[in-house]
């Protein structure tokens, strides 16, 4: 589920071998300047992670903004995009919401920062689909026009078939090396 907002945005996800829980901010949050009736309203969406934890494989990552030499020791950079389709605003009136689909490409680039500098250990790349609601109500700024009444919540829909997990062959590579040291 991801809550966005202009300021901030919330995503908390889960699949096979994989769950995020961060909280980020939006490079690209859908607004409208005014919101006026017969606009197109835009749901795409994109945001990185601040704070918070990604667990894959069994491992947990803290989600940084930044590396540096204060790092974790096991840290995430974590980002994400949603492609929606879009909103034609209605006439208007007290209150409207509007249900739309989409899909979301999260990047989970798992870094080993043990010792500077931070190493790839994984880049994961999920990607999922869903639902995305918007609610408006009406406002005379300077113009009547629609408002939102709350952040948008976009809901994954969490069956397994909407879940793609990617590991690139760095993690590939790491993985194979991590299991010939065991033997």
């Amino acid at each position: 589920m991801l809550h966005n907002s202009t300021l901030v945005q919330f995503l908390v996800a889960s699949g096979p071998g994989f769950s995020l829980d961060t909280q980020g901010t939006g490079l690209g949050a859908p607004t409208c300047q005014p919101c006026l009736p017969g606009s197109v309203l835009s749901t795409d969406a994109a945001g990185s992670g601040r704070t918070g934890s990604v667990t894959y494989a069994g491992v947990s990552y803290v989600v940084t903004d930044q590396l540096g030499s204060h790092a974790d020791p096991n840290s995430a950079l974590v980002s994400w995009s949603v492609a929606g389709s879009d909103i034609l605003l209605p006439p208007l009136a007290s209150t409207f919401s509007a249900t739309v689909p989409f899909v979301i490409s999260i990047d989970a680039q798992l870094l080993d920062c043990a010792s500077p500098p931070c190493r790839l250990r994984t880049d994961v790349n999920a990607i999922g689909q869903g639902v995305a609601t918007f609610s408006f109500t009406s406002a005379v700024l300077g113009g009547l026009n629609w408002n939102f009444s709350s952040p948008a919540i976009y809901d994954i829909i969490p069956q397994p078939s909407t879940w793609l997990l990617v590991p690139t062959a760095v993690g590939l590579a790491w993985l194979a090396r991590r299991k010939r040291r065991g033997t």
